[in-house]
């Protein structure tokens, strides 16, 4: 249900008073803090949802609202972009009053929606394409900051994004004076879609901010409709457009009713258009030439590329069941802090690196859910490295973080993929051109069902070559060369290959 009143002539003195205090501060120059700006501009909206106004004087306060809304998200969501998680109090405030913004935001243009379908009127500003792109704009910037603050996401939001949707085809349908229309509905929609199909729970924050760039450029990709994807295609996913949740990959779960009713749309046009780019990437043509943002130069930028072909190329399809479980594990967060605690180094004036109590809320043989219990929590990222240890004595197993979920500061799970059920500390130096720094690595135990020869997790960035020189220092001092033969993963914060023995080291 809206919280919007519904529009009728102003006869009320208080009313009145309440839309001129909104009118002042709309017509004042927006604050130099886009924070305060957005405490301000919150507080009006909700005076905004509250008063009884016309219809007409309503839309052109909502439009004024949505160019402010509009001028600050971009600083606010880097703000998000730069911070750790979970998230502070201060931030925790700004990412909700932001998501409730657009939220509100996306309410009134609804409300208007409405009401023109009811009045049956028609002109290029009361459009309801126009209306419904608005609309589908504040969703998809409600569901960014959502993401990007690892909130839960609002009910009602994706059904929500699912009428806006279908109303403005049904619109498109009837007339099209209004195609060119900005924002535009269906792209806004196909970008909420290719968000919820890369599993954005699993990107780090930069990584997010990224990767929504990134696929904006490529909604156009993305067919949308109830015949979009025949059943057998591999990328394809379904849609309840009476439901309030987001797409279903058919690999994962088949659609109800062998798809009739259903909204379906196929990501293979998009995992093509990645693999073009990886490939020009590696060819060494520049991002400009490759139709690519300044930020395609930094090394990690294919790396999130590589993992976004991976999601929409081949859906990830659960093959363990999960057990439910109630035990406490500990955390150790970090590569560096792991492989200290595995070597029982300490750095000189550092004791041993702390850890955090779990609780285990689910497992499977691929790995666990966990929530936070006590202790610290300042290394906590997606795609960090943690150990994974049961009770004292026992082995560290090797784990990276998959997703990250945090309601309040208090309130932290997070799901991890297990890598290996213990490691060696030892440490690599790569030939980069001159002599390589010896970085510690952790030689993971291995596993015969999950890969084929020795393997190492470094820290990402530490992988700047093919060759390099393992130190092992054991009971006894050990060094050999190795080559990289394939790398098994890349997130923001680690890398993990498999190698061998060089047999024409240098």
């Amino acid at each position: 249900m809206s919280a919007f009143s519904t529009p009728h002539t102003i006869d009320d003195p208080l009313e009145e008073g309440r839309i001129e205090q909104v009118l002042d501060w709309l017509s004042n120059a927006a604050s130099s803090d886009p924070a305060d700006e957005l405490r301000l501009l919150h507080g009006h909206l909700r005076s905004l949802s509250e008063a009884a106004v016309s219809a007409s004087q309503f839309d052109r306060i909502l439009d004024m609202f949505f160019a402010r809304v509009q001028r600050i998200t971009p600083e606010l969501k880097l703000r998000l972009r730069q911070a750790t998680l979970p998230l502070s109090r201060p931030l925790r405030q700004i990412a909700h009053q932001l998501s409730e913004a657009h939220r509100l935001m996306a309410e009134g243009y609804e409300r208007m929606l409405n009401d023109v379908e009811q009045r049956k009127t028609r002109n290029p500003r009361r459009s309801p394409v126009r209306i419904a792109g608005r609309a589908l704009r504040a969703v998809a910037d409600q569901l960014e900051v959502t993401t990007l603050a690892a909130a839960p996401t609002t009910g009602g939001l994706w059904n929500m994004a699912h009428r806006l949707y279908l109303e403005s085809r049904r619109e498109r349908a009837r007339c099209g004076f209004n195609d060119d229309v900005r924002p535009d509905p269906e792209s806004c929609y196909r970008e909420m879609l290719l968000l919820a199909a890369i599993q954005p729970d699993s990107l780090a924050a930069p990584e997010l901010t990224l990767a929504a760039d990134y696929l904006r450029r490529l909604t156009d990709l993305v067919p949308v409709g109830f015949d979009a994807a025949p059943a057998a295609d591999r990328t394809a996913f379904w849609i309840d457009p009476e439901g309030d949740a987001p797409p279903t990959p058919t690999a994962r779960r088949g659609a109800p009713g062998e798809g009739v009713g259903m909204l379906q749309f196929s990501t293979t046009h998009v995992a093509d258009a990645i693999n073009e780019h990886l490939l020009a990437l590696e060819r060494g043509i520049s991002p400009e030439e490759a139709g690519l943002p300044d930020e395609a130069a930094d090394p990690s930028y294919p790396a999130l590329l590589r993992r976004l072909h991976q999601h929409l190329a081949d859906p990830a399809k659960r093959q363990l069941p999960r057990r439910r479980n109630n035990y406490r594990v500990r955390l150790c967060i970090g590569i560096d802090a792991l492989w200290r605690r595995l070597a029982q180094a300490p750095l000189p004036g550092e004791v041993q690196p702390a850890s955090s109590d779990w609780m285990v809320l689910n497992e499977s043989p691929s790995g666990y859910a966990l929530m936070h219990v006590a202790g610290h929590l300042d290394a906590l990222r997606h795609g960090a490295v943690v150990g994974v240890q049961a009770a004292d004595g026992d082995p560290w197993q090797v784990c990276v973080i998959r997703w990250l979920s945090s309601e309040n500061p208090e309130h932290v799970e997070i799901g991890l993929q297990l890598l290996s059920p213990a490691a060696r500390p030892v440490q690599v130096a790569f030939h980069n051109g001159g002599e390589g720094k010896p970085a510690p690595a952790l030689l993971l135990k291995p596993v015969p069902a999950l890969r084929r020869g020795p393997t190492l997790l470094v820290a990402a960035g530490t992988c700047r070559s093919r060759r390099f020189v393992l130190i092992s220092d054991g009971e006894r001092l050990y060094v050999t060369q190795g080559r990289v033969q394939g790398m098994e993963l890349q997130t923001a914060c680690a890398e993990m290959f498999q190698y061998a023995a060089d047999p024409y080291p240098t």
